[in-house]
């Protein structure tokens, strides 16, 4: 039986993705930052800890490891968002980047710690379709992915000699409670569950990155080579309606 440890497990993707692997009969760790009072434990081991809590958050993925023995998936998926606007709020976006990037980097220290002493294992990051070109109204955001695709395509690489595998997850627009507040278009909306299907494939398939949905994909690979000066006038005239108001 494998072990897979997810961050920000409770609600939206991690929490649909936690019950796909329990129906493949994994032992799952969650770890989030309400009172294990409040939470429903009924199918995972639940432990407190925020991510950007460096020593909580070792604590319990050493935790989990030493109760199941081993950390064979560790999925680094507690995230944040902020809402589309044209000057940033500022102390939301240092939140933004505490839990985007500095929860990712305190997941996989000791995760990559314990998956080197064990010559196994894999990292699942999530980045964003955001993370390849700046996107109106979504300056934090679209940093903190583009910090985590670039840090995981790195690891990707250095990582290979270790027997540890990375997989980068960056998708569209899913409905889960972090678009809550969206009040722009976001096209190509995908269901929560649909999206949990293919991420669940591309971590069992390994691959290095998964861009979805489809039409996403296309989109974004567009917009990333297009020439910087013709992206930015494009973007402006809000053809897509994803300008901040």
């Amino acid at each position: 039986m494998k072990n897979i440890f997810i961050t920000g497990g409770l609600t939206g993707m991690g929490q649909e993705v936690a019950k796909i692997y329990k129906s493949l009969g994994y032992n799952i760790g969650i770890c989030s930052f309400e009172a294990p009072d409040t939470v429903n434990a009924d199918f995972f081991t639940y432990y407190q800890a925020d991510v950007t809590d460096k020593d909580a958050l070792k604590k319990a993925i050493e935790s989990f490891k030493n109760t199941y023995g081993s950390l064979d998936i560790v999925f680094a998926n507690a995230g944040i968002n902020h809402p589309k606007q044209s000057i940033p709020d500022w102390d939301r976006v240092r939140k933004v980047i505490d839990v985007n990037i500095m929860g990712v980097i305190n997941t996989l220290e000791p995760s990559v710690k314990i998956m080197k002493e064990q010559g196994s294992g894999q990292i699942v990051t999530v980045a964003s379709v955001s993370a390849f070109s700046g996107l109106p109204g979504m300056a934090g955001y679209g940093a903190s992915k583009s910090f985590v695709l670039s840090m995981s395509e790195t690891l990707a690489i250095d990582l290979k000699d270790y027997g540890i595998s990375v997989t980068t997850i960056a998708p569209g627009f899913i409905k889960t409670p972090l678009i809550k507040d969206n009040k722009h278009k976001m096209p190509f909306l995908m269901e929560q569950s649909d999206a949990a299907k293919i991420i669940v494939k591309a971590v069992s398939q390994k691959r290095a990155l998964k861009i979805f949905p489809t039409p996403m994909y296309f989109v974004s690979s567009v917009l990333k080579y297009l020439p910087r000066a013709i992206y930015r006038k494009f973007m402006s005239s809000d053809i897509l309606g994803l300008r901040a108001h």
